[in-house]
């Protein structure tokens, strides 16, 4: 129990480093704009978080059993923005399936979704987004606010997976049953930006039909 106990801390300190990592990033880019300095940096901060999350797989893969849903995203979403594929599926199917909650099950599923967009696999990630739009069946939900913007956010995803790979037909289609969610939401500020990203996605949409 020990060697669990003290693999645990040593993979979670790893995790909190990566999940950091990123932050820093954008902050140092935001302060180094257009410096080549700043690119170097960025450059070696992304190195950094790549030989983390490595080291925090191989630390879950001792013991997988020890870890939760979250530690395991937070792993995979770190080398899936990477160009390696080692342990990705493998971390993300963990997330998916020790998800105890319906944010850890969505959140991993889209994200496992866009990651097998960008490595080619449409048909395995259109899966996975159809599984995050069934989340409710597996975790269910009274408040119709959370289903229909949990909703809506999946759909503009999946959307724009679909104009990645330059088909605006499909990416329409989903853009018009978001915006059908977006007519069950009550008035708000967060009602309000979701119809401006809704709009953002439209306007793409039509920059590639032209």
């Amino acid at each position: 129990m020990e060697d669990v106990r003290a693999n645990r801390r040593e993979a979670r300190e790893l995790i909190q480093r990566v999940t950091r990592l990123p932050i820093e990033n954008f902050e140092l880019m935001q302060r180094n704009k257009g410096s080549a300095f700043g690119e170097s940096l960025s450059g070696m901060l992304n190195q950094e978080n790549i030989i983390l999350a490595l080291q925090a797989a191989e630390l879950i893969k001792r013991y997988p059993e020890s870890f939760t849903s979250s530690e395991y995203f937070a792993v995979a979403f770190a080398l899936s923005q990477s160009s390696i594929r080692d342990n990705v599926p493998f971390l993300f199917e963990n997330a998916i399936t020790r998800a105890k909650n319906y944010n850890d099950y969505n959140v991993s599923t889209r994200a496992y979704a866009a990651y097998l967009f960008a490595q080619g696999d449409v048909a395995e990630g259109r899966r996975f987004y159809e599984m995050a739009l069934s989340v409710w069946n597996k975790f269910p939900e009274k408040n119709p606010f959370v289903i229909h913007s949990i909703d809506l956010v999946t759909l503009m995803y999946w959307s724009n997976a679909e104009l990645s790979i330059n088909n605006p037909s499909k990416a329409a289609d989903l853009i018009g049953r978001a915006k059908d969610c977006l007519t069950k939401l009550s008035p708000g500020p967060i009602t309000e930006s979701l119809a401006r990203q809704i709009a953002d996605v439209e306007g793409r949409i039509e920059q590639i039909k032209d």
